[in-house]
C-alpha cells in the first residue's frame, strides 16, 4: 500500500456445515455453512408432529449440539387387553415399526409387527390379539422337523398336538409328540425333546433270516448285535457300531455254509477260504517238522443242518522224533548224533 504496510490478513474460523435432518424434517435458515453460535429451527410438514428439540446450535468445534428431531405422522395405536407393544412413543415417523407381544400365559394371534405408513396409520391396520386357548409356534428342535408346519399353522388349539421327526443321522430323546395344554403352553410328557446326532435303525439281514438288537434310539457309540436263524451260519461281522458317519459295518449274511475253524498251533487247514459250502471237506495237515496226531481226524465235511465243523481235540501236530532228537542234542558244546 501507499503507507508501506500490509492490509489485515484473512482468518480461518470454525463453521458448521448443514445441520442433521431426519426424514421429512426441515431446518431453517438454509445456508452453505453456519457460524459458531448460529441457531437453526426445525419444522415438520402439515399433519405431522415434531418429536424432539425444535432448535439446534452450532458449537465452537464445528459440530451441532444435538441430533435431529423426527416428524411423527402416526399416532400410537391403542393398547388392548393383554396386548402391548414397543417402543411406546407420542408419535411415530414414516417407516417406524412397533412390535406386539402378549402378557405371560397368552399367545399372540396375528401379525407381530406393524409399520407407520404415509397414510398416517399403521399397517397392517388390524391389531393382533392375545389368546389363552391356542399355543404359540411349535418350539424348534435342532436336527428335527415337525408337523403341523408352523409356516401354515402358526397357532395350535388347546388339545391338539405337534409331532417331531428327527432328521437323518439324528435320534430322538424325549417325546416325539407334544400337546397344546390349558393356558396355551406346550407340554412335553417325557421332558425336553432332543434330536441327538446318531444313526437310524440298523440295516436288517437280507440274505437269509436273522435278528438285530431292537431299539428306537441309536446314539453315536451304540453297538448292535446280529444273529442268524435260518440258515444258522453268520458270515460277516456280528456287531456294528454307530458313528457320526453311520454304521461301522454292513449287515452280515445268513448262509448255508460252515465257517472255517480256527486251527490249533502248527496245524494247517485247507482250503483257506473263510466259508466252506455244504458237502465240501477241509483237511488237517502239519508242517514238515511235525507229524499229525494219528488219533486225530484228518478230514471233516460240512453237513446240514448243523453247518458246524466239530474239530476233535486230538487234531494237533506232534513234533517228529527226528526233530526232537536234533533239538535235544544240538546244544552248545555237543555234537549232533546223526
Amino acid at each position: 500500500m501507499v503507507s508501506g504496510s500490509w492490509s489485515i490478513s484473512p482468518q480461518c474460523v470454525k463453521v458448521c456445515m448443514s445441520p442433521p435432518k431426519a426424514q421429512s424434517v426441515t431446518a431453517s435458515p438454509v445456508l452453505t455453512s453456519y457460524s459458531v453460535g448460529q441457531v437453526v429451527t426445525y419444522s415438520c410438514p402439515t399433519g405431522s408432529t415434531l418429536i424432539g428439540a425444535s432448535t439446534n446450535h452450532c458449537l465452537g468445534n464445528g459440530q451441532w449440539l444435538s441430533s435431529s428431531p423426527i416428524c411423527g405422522i402416526c399416532s400410537p395405536p391403542p393398547f388392548s387387553g393383554n396386548l402391548v407393544y414397543t417402543p411406546v412413543q407420542a408419535s411415530y415417523a414414516l417407516s417406524d415399526t412397533i412390535t406386539y407381544k402378549c402378557a405371560s400365559g397368552y399367545t399372540l394371534v396375528g401379525n407381530p409387527q406393524a409399520s407407520c405408513q404415509a397414510t398416517n396409520s399403521f399397517a397392517p391396520s388390524t391389531q393382533p390379539t392375545c389368546s389363552n386357548t391356542v399355543c404359540p409356534q411349535v418350539p424348534s428342535v435342532s436336527g428335527a422337523s415337525f408337523t403341523p408346519n408352523v409356516a401354515t399353522t402358526p397357532n395350535v388349539a388347546i388339545g391338539n398336538t405337534a409331532t417331531y421327526n428327527c432328521n437323518t443321522g439324528f435320534t430322538l430323546t424325549g417325546s416325539g409328540i407334544i400337546t397344546c395344554s390349558t393356558g396355551g403352553v406346550w407340554t412335553f410328557p417325557q421332558g425336553p425333546t432332543v434330536c441327538n446326532p446318531g444313526c437310524t435303525a440298523p440295516p436288517p439281514i437280507t440274505v437269509g433270516t436273522g435278528t438285530v438288537t431292537a431299539g428306537t434310539n441309536f446314539p453315536v457309540g451304540n453297538r448292535v448285535t446280529y444273529a442268524c436263524t435260518t440258515p444258522p451260519t453268520l458270515v460277516g461281522s456280528a456287531e456294528s457300531t454307530c458313528s457320526a458317519s453311520g454304521w461301522s459295518t454292513p449287515p452280515p449274511e445268513c448262509q448255508a455254509v460252515c465257517l472255517r475253524p480256527t486251527p490249533a498251533a502248527n496245524v494247517i487247514i485247507m482250503p483257506t477260504t473263510p466259508t466252506i459250502p455244504v458237502s465240501q471237506s477241509i483237511t488237517f495237515t502239519c508242517p514238515s517238522t511235525h507229524l499229525f496226531n494219528p488219533t486225530g481226524t484228518s478230514s471233516l465235511t460240512c453237513t446240514a443242518p448243523s453247518y458246524v465243523f466239530t474239530v476233535p481235540t486230538t487234531n494237533t501236530c506232534l513234533i517228529s522224533k527226528y526233530v526232537e532228537f536234533v533239538l535235544k542234542y544240538s546244544t552248545p558244546g555237543l555234537t549232533p548224533l546223526y
